[in-house]
């Protein structure tokens, strides 16, 4: 009998247990019912300020910032431009953002000419007011080098150019790229006769035939009938005869020849048409030979000449550059010993004694295959430059040892005024090949005065030999901007 009274008071204890614990269940389910509804309303609420337009709260002119900096083309080096961003997008969007974008000119400035209608040159030629245009136009014909295969699509170009050319002078900046003769031709003859007081840029990209050295021009392009006051950038590529006016380029400070022939009467002829050129660029280009008395291109206020993949003197030989400053050579190789110049008088009127920069890069030393010898470099380039404070080598490989080691080893000095020496993404150099130059311009009295490395030079040296530098010399760390892909 006890034995059962015991069993009824344990059940009775789990069924009162049982109780609490579905009193607590209830406790707790009301509560996460409570925190269920919090949860949807804050989630209700987050998407209530989600699908708010945040644009709508910002004001119109950072507004106008924004559009700016997604549709205004600057045309700077590191921003090319994009031939399809239309800011037509923006305009339907909403009423706010169409007005904005109307009443920013700029906006619509540049026009693609291969990929516009016209409905949408007018489009843009009205909306950008009176702002200056920037033109560009890719019209390379991949059927037909001839254009044959593609006429309709070369019409298209050349009907634009004109539509936009009897619209309106107001144009900036024209960059056409063409294999067609006829696009630049039909080009040349709708600007013929006309004033363009606000063109400060023109490019020009035509193909070059590069199997024939004499060959014929791909196409004539003549300014003698156009008033350009403003031009201050003049570009060309490939096979491209200019004919000018003695005037036709007075605001000219940029030149840039890609693949061209430098004819030196021509040249020289365009050097008195630019009295104020500054800056030249001559990439991949050859030195025709004219059966007349030598001619040179006085070039009276050219301060910059880089050249790239060309002879390292080719250049030099047509052109007289009192005041030139700064030289870079680029993509060059340099023959390793040249014979001596049998006319003193040439070889000294070729002396450009104010270029105090000298940049070199990816250059290196040119032997013959056939040469076993390997003699060392003797220097030939550097005579005509001797007055070069800083020199700077840059992404360059072991190919430019023999240079170097030039420069450790030449009696007399060779740059007897340098003071600054660059090393920047030089790699495959003997270890102690740049202490034993500064230890051998130390000994002949003509010391550096800082050599400058790139990190991976630095790293390449190791930080003992860097130690040994800095106890010698005061080293810092170079900063390499350069990029051939923004120059040509």
């Amino acid at each position: 009998m006890a034995r059962i009274r015991t069993l009824q008071q344990r059940l009775n204890d789990l069924d009162a247990r049982a109780w609490l614990l579905e009193r607590q269940i209830e406790e707790a389910d009301r509560a996460a019912a409570i925190l269920r509804s919090k949860l949807a309303e804050n989630r209700r609420e987050r998407a209530a300020h989600a699908a708010i337009d945040l644009s709508s709260a910002l004001p119109d002119d950072i507004l106008k910032l924004v559009f700016e900096e997604a549709y205004e083309h600057k045309f700077d080096d590191n921003c090319p431009i994009c031939r399809r961003k239309l800011p037509l997008t923006v305009t339907h969007v909403s009423r706010r953002w169409r007005a904005v974008a109307l009443s920013l000119p700029r906006l619509w400035r540049c026009i693609h000419i291969g990929t516009s209608s016209q409905s949408l040159l007018e489009l843009s030629i009205e909306r950008s007011w009176k702002t200056p245009l920037f033109l560009t136009l890719d019209g390379w014909d991949y059927a037909s080098p001839g254009g044959g295969a593609n006429r309709a699509w070369n019409h298209l170009h050349m009907r634009n150019l004109s539509y936009i050319l009897q619209r309106t002078t107001h144009i900036a900046r024209i960059c056409l790229e063409t294999n067609v003769a006829d696009v630049l031709c039909s080009f040349m003859a709708d600007i013929a006769g006309k004033t363009l007081p606000s063109l400060e840029h023109i490019s020009l990209f035509a193909p070059d035939d590069e199997n024939d050295d004499e060959a014929l021009p791909f196409a004539t392009i003549s300014l003698e009938s156009v008033e350009l006051p403003n031009l201050k950038s003049l570009w060309l590529t490939g096979n491209i005869e200019l004919k000018h006016a003695p005037t036709s380029f007075v605001a000219l400070r940029t030149l840039a020849l890609t693949e061209c022939s430098l004819v030196p009467s021509k040249l020289a002829a365009l050097a008195e048409a630019a009295p104020q050129l500054d800056q030249m660029y001559i990439d991949h280009c050859r030195v025709l030979e004219e059966d007349l008395e030598p001619v040179f291109a006085h070039f009276p206020a050219m301060r910059s000449l880089t050249v790239s993949r060309s002879g390292s003197q080719a250049p030099f030989s047509c052109m007289s550059l009192p005041v030139l400053a700064s030289v870079t050579f680029v993509d060059v190789r340099f023959i390793a010993c040249l014979p001596p110049d049998p006319d003193p008088v040439e070889a000294a009127s070729s002396v450009l004694p104010m270029v105090r920069n000298l940049t070199l890069v990816n250059v290196g030393v040119w032997y013959d295959e056939d040469d076993d010898s390997r003699e060392p470099y003797d220097g030939h380039m550097f005579a005509f430059i001797p007055r070069v404070t800083a020199l700077a080598f840059r992404k360059c490989g072991a190919g430019v040892a023999p240079l170097l080691e030039h420069f450790a080893t030449a009696v007399p000095l060779t740059l007897p005024v340098l003071e600054v020496l660059e090393l920047t993404d030089v790699m495959g150099l003997p270890q102690d090949l740049l202490l034993r130059i500064i230890r051998h311009r130390a000994k002949h009295d003509c010391p550096l005065r800082e050599v400058r490395l790139g990190k991976c030079m630095r790293d390449e040296l190791g930080e003992d030999m860097v130690k040994i530098l800095e106890d010698i010399v005061r080293v810092t760390l170079a900063e390499c901007r350069w990029d051939s892909d923004a120059v040509f």
